[in-house]
Parts: C-alpha cells; structure tokens; sequence
C-alpha cells in the first residue's frame, strides 16, 4: 500500500494574547509526507495468521517551531482458531499484537462464541488493564450488526465512559456464479 499525509497549519487563524516576538507573523504552512506499508494474510478454514506493516517509515515533520514525531512504525501480528464445538457452537479464541519501536508491546486477547451460525458474543482483554465485550448478530443472510464496548480498568475509568462501537456488514454476491462461503475471520 501507498499514501500521502497532507498537513497544514494555519496560524493567522490563533488569537494570541501575547506575542513575545514583534517580528512573529503568523502564516499558512502545508507540506506532504509519502508512506508505503505491507502485510500478508493466510488463512485456512479454522484459522488465520496475519503480519502487516502499514507505515514503513516514521513520519518526522518540522512546523517551523519544533520537530515531532506524527507516525511510528507499527508491526502487527495476528492469528485466530475456529473451534467447531458440538451443538452449532463455535468458540474462536485469537490474539493481536502491535509492536512500536522503544515501547513495550500491546497484547489483544480475544475469546467469541458463535451460537447457531446468527450470535456472536465476546470478551477481550488488552494488557490486562482494557477490558471489553461485543457482539454480532446475523440478521438476514447477508447482512450483520454489531456493537462493542471497551473500558480502561486505570484510573481514566473515573473519567472515560469507554469507546463504543457500531458495526454494519454486508456480503454483496457480484457475480451470477459467486458461491456463498460463511467466513470466520
């Protein structure tokens, strides 16, 4: 993959209440910064294992005052095992790892269990002190809702109301001879 971040500053658009330099004169500063990224995806009928680099490069810009740091490469990891269990249950365990350069590593933990192939229902964990829960609903085929819920177990849990989340998904069958397939992942 390949982009282009666009930044622009607009300082005329500050009030300053102070100026401590009679020469400052607030302008318009745009610049633009190219990034590639990759990844690879394979996945089984129980399973997949995911790698994915989606910003190669670090992004460092220089707003005319300081330099900063807007992107960090990001390395992630990914995988997931379908469990086919008895009476049209299903439990899928998966995991996501995000690693940055100088940081500690970010671990997802994930368990869903899928009920009659229409209910998902799920918790996650993420370095023990984020936890959450969703769920999905097949409601016509090809058509899925679904909400989720995720809390910080830290002291922002005084201040956070968590991160909520809709989802909306729909399988479109484009060609006359596409097969429908029940997908996992």
């Amino acid at each position: 993959q390949g982009g282009l971040t666009t930044f622009k500053y607009d300082y005329s658009d500050l009030d300053f209440e102070f100026i401590d330099d009679p020469s400052f004169q607030p302008a318009q500063e745009s610049f633009s910064k190219t990034n590639f990224g990759t990844g690879v995806f394979y996945m089984g009928e129980t399973f997949y294992l995911g790698a994915s680099v989606p910003r190669m490069s670090d992004v460092t810009i220089n707003d005319g005052v300081i330099n900063s740091t807007r992107y960090k490469r990001h390395i992630y990891l990914s995988g997931g095992y379908v469990f086919d269990q008895v009476f049209a249950v299903k439990f899928k365990p998966s995991f996501l790892v995000r690693m940055i350069e100088g940081q500690s590593p970010s671990v997802d933990l994930n368990g869903s269990v899928l009920l009659n192939e229409v209910l998902w229902v799920g918790a996650m964990v993420r370095n023990f002190n984020t936890f959450g829960a969703n769920a999905q609903i097949n409601i016509a085929g090809r058509l899925r809702f679904g909400y989720s819920f995720e809390l910080p177990s830290s002291a922002l849990i005084t201040s956070s109301f968590g991160t909520h989340e809709f989802m909306l998904g729909l399988d479109l069958a484009i060609f006359a001879k596409q097969g429908g397939n029940y997908r996992y992942f």
